[in-house]
Order: C-alpha cells, then structure tokens, then sequence
C-alpha cells in the first residue's frame, strides 16, 4: 500500500508534570530483541523524564494514534501486537504504568504500522472512537466504538472511498461538548492528492462536514472552556515561498480556522499535540526557534531529514507518486522542543529541549488533569 503524506507534518511525542496535571510521551523501542513500547511521565516546564514504563511484543510507527480517558487515567493506543501480527486497543494506567487492557480490533495491519489509524475517546461515556482500514478488501476506511468495559467493537461509520492513501502526520481530534470526531483523510482528485478534515457525529456517524484545511492546522486537540480547537498550523507566502507557523483555533460547529498568533519555531512535528484544560497550555514539538518565517527550501530540507516521507509542496525533495526523499541533500535531524503555548494569550511561555534528533522523540503526547 502507498502511503502519502500531504500535509506540513512529520512525527513525534513527549510527556510532562505540572502544578495541575501530568503529561506522558508514548515511543517505540527494541528491548534487546523485543520490539516494545515505552510510555514516558515527563515534568512539562522542563521536558525532563519522570518515570516510564516498558511493555514487550507491541509495536508503532505512526504517530497520534493516542487518546486518553480524562476521568479514569487510562491512556489507550492503537498498536500492532507482534505476536499475533493483530492491530489491539491498549489501554495503560497512567497511576501504575501498568498495561491493563488488550483489546483486538477489526483494523488492517499495514506495512508503516498506524499509519491512517486514529484513536479518541468520550471520557463521560467511556467509549473509545477507532479508525483504520477494514481487514477485507477493498479496504476502506471505517471508524467504530470500542467498549472498554465489554471489550466489543461496533460499527459507526464506514466511508465510499476506496483510494488506497492514508496520511503520515494527520491527525483527528473529538470536540467531546458537540461529540464531532475529526480526522483527516485523503482522496486522489483527477491524479491530485489532496487532504480534507471530515466531521463525523460521534454518535451516529452521520457526515456533518467536510472541510479544506486553509492553514494547514497540523496538531490539535479539544478545549471545552472555549469549546475551540486548539493547534499549530502553517500560512504559506507563495509569493515570498515562505512558511509561518501560526496557532490556530478551530470552530469545530461552524467549520471556521482563525490564525491567532505567530509561533516562532522552523518545524514541527504532525498530530501530536496535547492541552492543559486547566493550566490553558497547548503542548507541540517543534525545533529552531526563528525571528523570520523560514523559507519552503528550508523547511522542506529539515523536513526531509526527520522522515523520508515530506509535505507534498516540497516537490525537489520527493517522488510525485509516494513523497519519498530522493537525492537532495538534507541536514542531520534537528533536536525538538517542547513548546509550550498559553492559549488566552497566544504567546510561547516555555520550550525545553525534549529530545536531541527525531527516531528518540514520542510519538503521542497527552496531558492528564488528575488533581
């Protein structure tokens, strides 16, 4: 299966602590042979580890494919058991670090394993929203609700589409107030590849929406204070073939993108994105810190050494089928921030370094208010 990625993102993921809440980073690893994932509880003004868990035979490679349950403290996340070679919903206490919860799911194991995968949750119901590609040909994309409590999975929505393209560094976020669960998903438009975020009532699965992507929003997730959707997105200056990367605020009813401020970082990292609800923080990881916009040749050069797949746009530095780096030279990976954003005023209040070079960041973050 090709894989495409249409969009300005690449992959990351961190955890933190603060006064009010906890925030946890998820990764793979190779435990002397074993392939394994690593949660991580980080400290979220200083990105230093606080404790981590390890957890043998389950493997990712796709990035955002968390979603965590505010009320019980369980981080749940789609993962390929190496085992049975099966995608499972996995669900870690984050009070004990203890992988509670396995549960197999009808979803297509693909060769860039979660790539296309989403994962949100409805912490009032417990329900966990799942989305990937049906086992049985033609494989379409289908989303379902997962009982945690019964371990069953059911249908909510399947889509027509058949086009065999999913999105590395696309993300989906559920505005849990108007239970709409977003995600972003591709289509090939008269040989175009081209992204657009779909709206699906959580409930029913009915389509309330389909929308372009004006601001390239990248890394989101739900605020009910302002009942907004929060994240980092890009303004490209065609003329000036420039990218600023701005924080944006997503009206999840009325369908609406309102560039806020500008976040003064070179590059980030697609669908990974966490808020502090109650310390009004948006949590990114991004890298190079700038006074000006970097250029598309630059972004697209320090795009093209965190991941051999790169934004559609930097066309120098891929194929025209799957986006794949070709002989452009590229720099070494750059170390990302943890870039940390007030979202009342739109400032940058803290980035520490979370790691030095891409393959060592996370690859999820979430934030937990438990006190």
């Amino acid at each position: 299966m090709r894989c495409y990625s249409i969009s300005l993102f690449v992959l990351a993921a961190v955890s933190t602590v603060s006064a009010k809440g906890y925030l946890y980073g998820l990764n793979s690893t190779v435990i002397k042979t074993t392939v394994a994932l690593e949660l991580v509880e980080y400290d979220a003004e200083t990105a230093k580890e606080v404790r981590r868990g390890s957890y043998e035979k389950y493997d990712l490679a796709g990035q955002g494919l968390a979603c965590i349950d505010e009320k019980i403290g369980v981080y749940y996340t789609l993962a390929t058991n190496a085992t049975t070679g099966n995608v499972s919903l996995i669900g870690i206490s984050l009070q004990t670090l203890s992988l509670d919860l396995e549960i197999n799911v009808p979803i297509l194991n693909e060769g860039f394993v979660g790539v296309g995968q989403y994962c949100n949750v409805d912490s009032e119901t417990g329900v966990v929203i799942i989305e990937g590609r049906d086992i049985e040909p033609p494989n379409r994309h289908h989303l379902w609700k997962v009982n945690p409590k019964t371990k069953k999975a059911s249908n909510l929505a399947r889509l027509p589409e058949e086009g065999k393209i999913d999105i590395l560094g696309g993300f989906s976020v559920l505005d849990t107030t108007n239970l709409i669960d977003w995600l972003q998903l591709a289509f090939n438009d008269s040989g175009v590849i081209a992204a657009r975020f779909y709206g699906f009532d959580a409930k029913t699965g009915f389509v309330l929406n389909i929308l372009d992507n004006p601001l390239n929003l990248g890394a989101a997730s739900y605020d009910p204070k302002t009942d907004l959707i929060w994240g980092v997105g890009a303004r490209i200056d065609e003329e000036k073939q420039t990218i600023t990367h701005v924080l944006v605020a997503f009206n999840s009813v009325e369908g609406t993108f309102v560039s806020k401020s500008v976040v003064p970082f070179t590059l980030f990292l697609g669908a990974i994105s966490t808020v502090d609800i109650v310390g009004r923080k948006l949590f990114v990881l991004m890298s190079n810190m700038t006074k000006s916009p970097p250029s598309i040749q630059q972004y697209c050069s320090q795009a093209s050494s965190i991941s051999r797949r790169i934004p559609i746009f930097c066309k120098e530095y891929q194929t025209q089928d799957i986006g794949v780096n070709k002989t452009a030279p590229t720099p070494p990976p750059p170390p990302m921030d943890l870039v940390t954003i007030d979202i009342d005023s739109g400032n940058v209040i803290g980035h520490p370094q979370l790691c030095k070079e891409f393959p060592f960041c996370p690859r999820s973050i979430e934030f937990w208010n438990r006190d």
